[in-house]
């Protein structure tokens, strides 16, 4: 009896010493260069943001750190993210740093939940600590916890609302009580109400963190069907009858939303459901998700290996029915109907991100399947050996991963930008148009700065409009996000205008271009040249330029001509010059010839025009054009 006392505490104190160590690499990992303010990823602020919000009002709606006041903006999506984020802020206080903080948290509170699941069903030292860190050293997964986003409670939300549910469907009852209830329960139902419980509560919480929780369903589903098939029990049946009577009823709510009522999560199950964005036909783009699984491992070759090992071990111990077994092919399950769906079903563009959640299942089903093949050979020496290979290789994808996770393309560097953008600019106060300002960050850099923000559709307009009070100012747009906006803009800011910062000018990922509109202020009814002349003068330091443009030789719904100029300052040094030429309305001003002017602040010997430049038509057409001088 002491001899079986002894070997439980040892195994006690090794479990003990291996989750320290799992536990002690997770926060090097998750929290390695994360506290410096120096950088963010794309997304994170609008979380940020309302999260701030609801700290200082109680209310869904965006920060405004420069006017110091609540926005327009509302940001409900994954509340209770918010929630925990704006409890968080009450003890770190409101900083970057402290929100990046909180997802490391919860990123080592997964890794621990890992830990203790595997150690549940499995009660095995090697699938443990393989699953731990093939997740550890995944660099999705890893990003996932060293962002401000949703994405790192929800993580933690679903592996528990999986658990749950693969606990509920093994699990019999033990409803207590002879009545008619508790005899109607255990004889047609006989599930466990704990894990009923939990796995409803983990499930509504998930849902409304990320919408995608729903996707586990067809895991689910099929994992129950084996269920039946292969343990042919009373209540796996009724399950599949509540399953019916509950698609009825999903279906009736939905009905009762396209005839105008409003019931919350039914109007978004009728929305997913009938929108083009969420379903349409395969997209090749969407190969990438397999991409994705194929190199969850940092090397294609090891998640081979870890998949014919899991199929080896199906197949051989195909006549085992026992929940190591079980979990293990509920786990594939979840992770090849997800992939199928994203891959095939989904018209939704790829982000690894949307389908992270089957990283633990992928994790724990290799580490299964590497293990239990293994096992096979009945010699613990070979499975320490290989065991030991997969470490070795895990590590050495974290040490190649290292710029993909900590300097990797998406980064961006609002503060340095905006200290370029300081810097550079010669009027006050400094204004900005552009998608995703980053206040928090603008309100530490700026003396005074004014912004528009774009809508995708009507951006030009809207720099046209806020040029009127603002003629001389930036655009601004994330460089991944650059394509998200209109092609007249693109196209303006890449081309047509002087670069601040971006692609081309630096690697901070944030595309910044200088804009100076101009509008006429002599109109000469008669003249003797056609199309643009330009004329330049030097003093006192400064070139003064001006612009005559014969507006007949252009189409009469001419809105905005862009033009670019080389220019040569006294000593050979060549600069760029861009300006935007506001035309008159046609039906007040007419046709004529209109008198544009600029100053530039040093003293040019030689100024230059080129040919090519950007017209943009009231209608909202553009057209890149060579003009004729």
């Amino acid at each position: 009896m002491n001899k079986k006392l002894k070997i439980s505490d040892e195994k006690y104190k090794i479990w003990i010493i291996i989750g320290v160590i799992i536990l002690l690499l997770t926060a090097f990992r998750y929290f390695f260069l994360l506290l410096g303010d120096y950088f963010t990823f794309l997304d994170e602020y609008p979380t940020f943001d309302t999260a701030v919000g609801f700290f200082k009002t109680g209310k869904f709606y965006q920060w405004d750190f420069h006017k110091n006041s609540l926005t327009d903006i509302k940001y409900s999506r994954a509340w209770p993210h918010t929630i925990l984020l704006m409890l968080w802020f009450h003890i770190a206080g409101i900083s970057v740093p402290a929100g990046k903080a909180l997802s490391a948290l919860l990123g080592i509170f997964f890794i621990f939940s890992i830990f203790y699941i595997t150690y549940k069903i499995y009660n095995n030292y090697y699938i443990t600590i393989l699953s731990c860190l093939f997740l550890i050293g995944n660099p999705s997964v890893t990003v996932v916890f060293r962002q401000i986003r949703m994405y790192s409670l929800w993580m933690v939300f679903i592996v528990w609302f999986l658990y749950y549910t693969f606990q509920m469907l093994e699990t019999e009852g033990s409803l207590t009580g002879k009545n008619r209830i508790t005899n109607f329960y255990n004889k047609n139902f006989n599930y466990s109400i704990k894990y009923v419980f939990a796995a409803f509560i983990t499930l509504i919480l998930s849902y409304a963190t990320h919408i995608n929780t729903l996707v586990t369903g067809g895991g689910i589903i099929l994992f129950w069907g084996y269920l039946l098939i292969t343990k042919k029990e009373k209540r796996y049946i009724t399950l599949l009858l509540a399953l019916i009577l509950t698609g009825m009823f999903v279906g009736l709510l939905c009905l009762l939303v396209s005839k105008g009522m409003e019931i919350p999560v039914a109007k978004t199950i009728y929305i997913v459901l009938t929108s083009d964005s969420f379903f349409g036909q395969y997209d090749p783009q969407n190969i990438r998700y397999l991409y994705w699984v194929r190199d969850f491992m940092g090397n294609e070759k090891l998640i081979i290996i870890s998949c014919v090992c899991v199929i080896i071990s199906f197949v051989y111990n195909c006549k085992r029915r026992d929940k190591k077994y079980d979990f293990s092919l509920f786990s594939v399950f979840i992770s090849s109907t997800s992939l199928f769906c994203f891959m095939y079903v989904f018209s939704r563009y790829y982000q690894d991100r949307y389908m992270i959640y089957v990283a633990p299942c992928i994790a724990i089903a290799s580490a299964w399947g590497i293990v239990e093949v293994t096992s096979i050979l009945r010699q613990e020496f070979i499975t320490q050996v290989i065991v030991s290979l997969f470490i070795m290789a895990i590590f050495f994808q974290v040490k190649d991963g290292y710029e993909q996770i900590y300097h990797n393309e998406n980064i961006c560097y609002h503060k340095q930008v905006y200290n370029k953008v300081k810097e550079d600019a010669d009027v006050i106060p400094i204004a900005i148009a552009g998608y995703d300002f980053r206040d928090y960050y603008g309100a530490q850099i700026f003396e005074d700065y004014v912004t528009a923000a774009f809508d995708r559709k009507q951006d030009m307009e809207i720099l046209y409009e806020f040029a009127k009070k603002y003629p001389r100012g930036y655009v601004m747009v994330e460089t991944d996000k650059i394509n998200g906006i209109t092609e007249a803009m693109r196209i303006f800011m890449q081309n047509y205008s002087e670069r601040i910062a971006g692609k081309g000018v630096d690697k901070y990922n944030i595309d910044v271009s200088r804009y100076y509109f101009l509008y006429p202020k002599i109109k000469y009814e008669k003249a003797e040249y056609n199309g643009i002349k330009y004329l330049y003068t030097n003093t006192n330091d400064k070139t003064q330029m001006h612009i005559l443009l014969n507006k007949a030789d252009f189409s009469p719904n001419t809105k905005i001509l862009f033009l670019k100029f080389d220019t040569f300052i006294k000593g050979g040094e060549k600069n760029s010059l861009c300006c935007q030429l506001v035309f008159p309305e046609y039906k007040i001003e007419g046709n004529g010839i209109y008198e544009y002017s600029i100053i530039i602040d040093k003293p040019c010997s030689i100024i230059e025009m080129k040919k090519d430049c950007e017209v943009y038509y009231s209608d909202g057409s553009y057209e890149e054009v060579n003009l004729q001088w």
